[in-house]
């Protein structure tokens, strides 16, 4: 579940939509490119045989690196981390929940199941911990505790008034100043109940997962009670960073009233933010609400990243650091095993800079099994999208190009510079970054809107994904996984001779040669 504070271009009122939940932690707009009247320096890939064969050039960490220098920190994404989950009490609930009452010893054993299970305890799915653990090959161990219940000194109403009447600018000023008690409340004092560096796994000071779960239902009619990912930046909380915030009530979405089972899929996709990971679906808003347009879905709906469904995407792992992608060259053969379970994956560009951010197409065997299993299986709760529930290989364009955006005052807002940045160093400034240039929402664009930061090829040809649709139901389907018997990646999808972002063209096709339980064969010609 997710919602973001939303920026829009060229405008300096900012919008909360519903749908969104990563929170932008930067104040003021995105100033498209294009309406600076000025040339986009492009730099255009010419030669195939270019491309870096180290897809770690500037390390594993490279990920965190950039993004945590744009304010979004992240903790490391191998080993082990810790993660601290706060039950939040609104001040008219304290007698229901406390340690000693029914509700709230079913609640806190709930969380520590919904965090910290295995598999079989959650009766469902997977716990936040057992899911990093396998979505990860066993990489990243997030353990962690749940605190008892800590209680506000105001009502929900009370809080629910400050947004209405304006008294605050956003939901993230009343989470802010809650996150910033409790650390108060839990970690200083003469006798803190926690030390951070019990919390902070990288030891770099800043507590690596921290959640604050609210005693409350989530509403869709309300910013507060929903879900969210957000960065605390306040110079007095060093050791404060990233938080989530979401109702408990998320805990029971996909389950059965009785069941004993907890559901951990918004806990697992927020988790995802904390880690880096943006939103794959579009915040855009219907693009004529007089037609009914809906925006697009460059994904489709399948990932985690996307509408909290199956694992993680091959694009996401290798940006964690998980997976280790094999660069492919023309009149090869290769041999990937089930993503799910394997990790194998071909990257397909020209003159790859050897990073994550770059523009490149990534290919992976789907399976509908271990994490993918479930929701390929039934729809989740609170959507019509079930992943793919048929074998294939998943292609994805990536475009997660590097740009440098300064702070315009004259603007009033965030302006990109008009070029692309292989290979650089994180820039630590207040008035200037480099970031990813690209989104799937296309008001997040610096370049052009056209582009996305990651978008299914879609074997079957269509190319509905992209576009605005007359209803909800652009959603993937199983015929956009290439297979022997579907159309040709270079040939007849994404045809030679075909522009990329970047300018540059493919001078190969992909082969689907065969796909088994064990594996599929695939060739660069």
């Amino acid at each position: 579940m997710n919602k973001k504070k939303i920026v829009v271009l060229l405008s300096l009122v900012s919008l909360l939509p519903l749908s969104s939940c990563l929170e932008n932690p930067f104040a003021g707009s995105i100033i498209n490119y294009s309406s600076q009247q000025e040339n986009i320096s492009v730099t255009t890939k010419t030669s195939f045989a270019d491309n870096k064969t180290d897809p770690f050039t500037n390390g594993t960490s490279y990920f965190k690196d950039i993004v945590s220098a744009t304010g979004r920190y992240s903790p490391k994404t191998t080993g082990n981390i810790r993660l601290l989950v706060v039950p939040v009490v609104f001040q008219e609930d304290q007698s229901t929940y406390t340690s000693s009452s029914s509700t709230g010893k079913k609640v806190l054993a709930d969380l520590n199941t919904t965090f910290f299970g295995t598999s079989s305890t959650t009766n469902y799915w997977e716990s936040v911990s057992s899911f990093y653990d396998k979505s990860s090959y066993g990489k990243l161990n997030i353990t962690g505790t749940v605190t008892d219940f800590v209680y506000t000194s105001k009502t929900l109403a009370y809080y629910s008034l400050l947004l209405s009447s304006k008294r605050v600018s956003s939901s993230t000023v009343i989470t802010d100043g809650l996150a910033e008690g409790i650390y108060d409340n839990l970690f200083t004092g003469t006798s803190p109940k926690y030390k951070v560096s019990d919390y902070d796994g990288d030891q770099d000071g800043v507590i690596d997962l921290f959640w604050m779960v609210y005693m409350s239902p989530y509403s869709t009619s309300s910013d507060l009670l929903w879900a969210y990912t957000y960065w605390d930046s306040s110079s007095s909380y060093n050791s404060l960073s990233n938080y989530s915030w979401a109702s408990y009530s998320f805990m029971y979405e996909g389950v059965a009233t009785g069941s004993n089972a907890v559901d951990a899929h918004t806990f697992i996709h927020e988790s995802g933010h904390q880690m880096g990971l943006d939103d794959y679906y579009s915040y855009d808003s219907s693009v004529n609400s007089t037609a009914h347009r809906y925006s697009r879905a460059p994904l489709g709906g399948n990932d985690m990243m996307d509408y909290n469904i199956v694992d993680h995407c091959s694009f996401s792992k290798y940006c964690l650091g998980w997976v280790t992608p094999t660069i492919g060259e023309k009149d090869h053969t290769y041999t990937l095993k089930p993503f799910a379970e394997s990790g194998d994956c071909l990257i397909l560009a020209k003159d790859f800079n050897g990073t994550c951010f770059d523009e490149y197409f990534i290919a992976e065997y789907y399976t509908p099994t271990n994490l993918n299993l479930l929701d390929s299986t039934i729809k989740y709760a609170t959507s019509n999208v079930k992943g793919f529930s048929e074998a294939g290989i998943r292609i994805l364009h990536v475009d997660q190009r590097l740009g440098k955006v300064s702070y315009n005052r004259t603007l009033g807002g965030w302006a990109w510079d008009g070029h692309y940045y292989d290979n650089v160093q994180p820039l630590v400034s207040s008035s200037s970054e480099y970031t990813i240039i690209s989104s799937n929402t296309k008001e997040y664009c610096y370049d052009s809107s056209s582009y996305a930061l990651v978008s299914l090829v879609q074997a079957s040809g269509n190319t509905n994904l992209m576009q605005e649709k007359d209803n909800r139901t652009n959603h993937a389907v199983n015929a956009d996984l290439f297979t022997p018997l579907s159309k040709v990646f270079g040939k007849d999808v994404f045809p030679n001779g075909t522009k990329a972002d970047e300018g540059w063209s493919l001078d190969f096709y992909l082969s689907v040669d065969a796909l088994t339980t064990a594996g599929a064969t695939l060739t660069i010609h």
